[in-house]
């Protein structure tokens, strides 16, 4: 029943999240590529944006920072549907109280916990964890409060934490302080719930969840490995993250029955298994929480994990084929409300005449690592990630040399109420995605992407893709346009306009590179969009 709760959830936070926020008015120059990995690094949960705004990670972690969160742009082009049979997996190790079961399917991998009520003595339970029966569910008055209460929005308060943040506080909420007595060296806590030391695969996340004691399921993807431990007084399950794509590729639930509650850490890759045993040994939950909210962590309802991502190959099919359009050029088409048409696509070796301040890419532009003083690109050091499939996860390729060319949409449009039956939209989204269409009309995505080298190999999470999915610059009537993330806002009076887009592509995917158009609504984002390729130019 609770995780039938919690995948009803899961997928109302996923429709909710897809959603304009009315609120969020803020803007900033920075690509919604670059903001969701940046989340995702502090997170340390690649998908946790991909069905998360603002509200809904409230309402998950009861602790909202007050800046903006960035929502980036999902996407049924390049889902990756593994369906294998189900191969039930049973873990045995120095486990007494819990009992954890793994069952793999593909990829994917369910883990129960459960009390162990055949394996352990039943005088050894009670004495740690009370009896097991019906006085063992029931709640002090004040978990009851604080767990069930209903609370308004606008009750919630602002306090500032010592690191400097303000934090938004449910007041009907559950906190509690998690507390390490060991932490890898250099290792800080530089927020709430997130320790840190500088190395980008070294952090640590925490998260809480309320828990009954009775059987409970978390589902991950990418999943390689599942192990218990037996970490001091803590008995955990571990699931570890194959291939190369997570930063934070290990994933660790700890219940703990007393406390009606599973602590869930994600951890860095490089964080090595007998550091990661001696930070949960020394671990303490307090329910005594001080006057610090960067200290506190929410006890949310459920445990965050990726059962509201479904697998069903048939309805992806369908979606895919009833919302997926491709254009080629000269060719009319209609979108939200305004008549458009690509009527050329230009790919060069240099910036033109853009100014290169303008020019948005990863960490706020280019640099002369990547253009010569004459604007021209340059070629740089570069390896290739070899994408995960039904049979391998991801890993690092081959080395090579590449270089950006500056790909140029040029379209024009116009708009008229009767093109669409919800109006005209101030804003369209353009954004670009790689794929190849199979001889059976089925969208592929692409075996490689290209990555800058650094020197070293660190997670893909990590590293920078040299094809960038936002638009770099736009014009209107040959006037810089309004560009916010990938959002362009487009002029509604009803005449023809003039439209370029510019995006910055690998030299060497240019030919699967395809840009995307759709309204920036939400649900029109995610199932209704056309694209024209970026390898019709010249």
């Amino acid at each position: 029943m609770e995780n039938k709760k919690k995948q009803e959830y899961i997928q109302d936070s996923a429709q909710k999240s897809t959603q304009n926020d009315p609120d969020n008015e803020s803007v900033h120059v920075f690509s919604a590529e670059y903001e969701d990995r940046k989340q995702r690094i502090l997170l340390g949960i690649k998908d946790y944006e991909n069905t998360k705004d603002s509200e809904t990670i409230k309402g998950q972690t009861g602790l909202k920072k007050e800046y903006g969160q960035f929502r980036r742009f999902a996407r049924v082009a390049a889902i990756l549907i593994f369906a294998v049979i189900l191969i039930p997996v049973s873990i045995h190790a120095a486990v007494t109280i819990y009992k954890f079961t793994v069952s793999q399917d593909g990829h994917t991998a369910t883990g129960t916990i459960q009390v162990n009520k055949d394996g352990a003595s039943q005088e050894k339970v009670s004495e740690d964890f009370g009896t097991m029966g019906d006085d063992a569910e029931e709640k002090t008055d004040v978990e009851k409060e604080k767990t069930v209460e209903k609370y308004d929005s606008a009750d919630e308060y602002s306090v500032v934490g010592s690191d400097g943040y303000s934090y938004s506080i449910n007041p009907a909420g559950r906190y509690v302080e998690i507390n390490f007595s060991y932490l890898p060296a250099g290792m800080i806590r530089f927020e709430a719930d997130k320790y840190d030391n500088g190395d980008p695969d070294m952090g640590i996340s925490v998260a809480a969840s309320q828990w009954d004691g009775e059987s409970y399921d978390v589902v991950n993807r990418d999943i390689a490995n599942a192990r218990t431990l037996k970490a001091g007084e803590y008995e955990c399950l571990l699931f570890e993250r194959g291939g190369v794509d997570y930063s934070f590729n290990k994933l660790v639930y700890i219940p703990i029955k007393e406390k009606s509650i599973i602590i869930t850490i994600y951890a860095g890759r490089a964080i090595t298994d007998e550091d990661l045993d001696k930070v949960i040994e020394g671990m303490s939950v307090n329910e005594a929480i001080g006057e610090d909210p960067s200290k506190w962590t929410f006890v949310g309802e459920f445990v965050y994990d990726d059962s509201g991502i479904t697998d069903d190959t048939a309805a992806s099919a369908t979606l895919k084929e009833d919302t997926f359009s491709c254009v080629d050029l000269k060719e009319q088409f209609f979108r939200s409300g305004y008549k458009m048409t690509v009527n050329d696509i230009e790919i060069n070796d240099n910036i033109g005449d853009i100014p290169e301040r303008d020019i948005v890419y990863w960490f706020g532009g280019l640099d002369s690592s990547l253009v010569d003083a004459n604007g021209k690109f340059k070629t740089f050091r570069c390896r290739r990630l070899v994408e995960t499939s039904d049979d391998e996860f991801a890993g690092w390729g081959d080395y090579n040399d590449s270089s950006l060319r500056l790909v140029t949409v040029d379209m024009t449009y116009e708009s008229d109420v009767s093109y669409s039956k919800d109006g005209v939209v101030d804003t369209l989204s353009f954004y670009l995605d790689r794929g190849e269409i199979d001889e059976s009309n089925e969208l592929q995505p692409p075996v490689t992407t290209n990555y800058f080298y650094s020197g070293e190999d660190v997670s893909a999470q990590n590293s920078r893709s040299v094809t960038f999915a936002s638009p770099v610059y736009a014009e209107i009537d040959g006037q810089k346009a309004d560009l916010v993330d990938v959002g362009i806002t487009m002029n509604r009076d009803g005449e023809k306009h003039d439209l370029k887009v510019y995006f910055l592509v690998d030299e060497s995917e240019i030919e699967d590179s395809y840009m995307s158009i759709s309204n920036d609504d939400g649900y029109s984002q995610k199932y209704d969009y056309i694209s024209v390729y970026l390898g019709e130019g010249k």
